[in-house]
């Protein structure tokens, strides 16, 4: 398409090709701290407390290649040529019927100048875009414990884990539908760009939450066995999904409804398991005091 017919079709949509010298298509950051810190307290010779917190920041995750901001029109965009000729048992290249080759593009054709579409009508080209100041996903993740010894050999804990996160990468469509339409209503009517498609923007602005409650019981056994048995029940809380797992598009009305109100609990779970192991070794290698928890 002609650089005057994308111009045309942006602007009819009061959309603005703007033209600048930053090296970057976003401003990343450079200063974050990530503290981390541990405490255990011993109440007794039997009663031990622990409690941590922490700080982590995520790297960038693969997208993939629909939400690269390259692939925002005007920098591409498709339109389709087909042939007219439908003649049985034959199947002609557009070369032959047309005289297209690799020398010549579509220049040749009706319509075309310089290989180049002067009114090829692309349908609803989609726009791609992102904040321009770049968040970056961190998870705080914090517990309290508490650990008791039932005996010489036996241990009880109990204790409380979570996390939450921040800046998570979600892709809401900005140009989605402002309301609800009939199965024969033309939902562009009610984009805010109406000659334009579904879009994604690239935001960072998702949460997410995990709380759990798990229990630990371990037995320490002769010659270098232990037995040990764990309970955990927890249950997680999001508003947005992987990119490369359907995060694209899965807002209802983004427009009308935040990120925030798609909050939902995405998994439940408890689980139980036991186990047993073997040291190499006597046991005494490994717990050399007569009280061993």
């Amino acid at each position: 398409m002609s650089p005057a017919k994308d111009r045309n079709l942006l602007a009819k949509d009061n959309i603005w090709l703007e033209y600048t010298a930053t090296r970057s298509l976003v401003n990343s950051q450079y200063s974050q701290l990530a503290p981390r810190v541990g405490i255990a307290w011993q109440f007794s010779n039997k009663l031990v407390a622990r409690t941590g917190y922490g700080l982590f920041y995520g790297g960038l995750e693969r997208i993939g290649g629909a939400p690269n901001l390259g692939y925002s029109y005007p920098f591409q965009y498709s339109v389709n040529f087909s042939r007219t000729s439908r003649k049985p048992n034959a199947c002609p290249s557009i070369g032959q019927l047309y005289g297209i080759n690799l020398a010549t593009g579509f220049s040749t054709q009706p319509g075309w100048d310089n290989g180049l579409a002067k009114d090829p009508n692309p349908s609803t080209p989609s726009l791609i875009g992102a904040q321009a100041q770049y968040h970056t996903p961190y998870t705080q993740q914090w517990n309290l414990s508490f650990e008791y010894a039932l005996s010489n050999s036996m241990t009880w804990t109990i204790g409380y884990v979570g996390n939450n996160s921040r800046n998570l990468e979600g892709f809401p469509d900005q140009n989605a539908r402002d309301g609800l339409v009939g199965p024969s209503d033309n939902a562009n009517k009610i984009r805010p760009f109406p000659d334009f498609g579904g879009s994604q923007f690239d935001m960072h602005e998702g949460v997410c939450e995990y709380n759990s409650l798990q229990t630990t019981l371990q037995k320490h056994l002769a010659n270098g066995f232990s037995f040990l048995a764990d309970y955990t029940y927890g249950h997680a809380l999001d508003d947005t999904q992987t990119p490369l797992n359907g995060g694209g598009n899965l807002y209802r009305m983004p427009l009308n409804l935040p990120m925030i109100s798609e909050y939902a609990m995405f998994a439940s779970a408890s689980l139980s398991m036991a186990s047993m192991s073997c040291h190499s070794g006597a046991a005494e290698d490994f717990w050399p005091t007569a009280r061993r928890w």
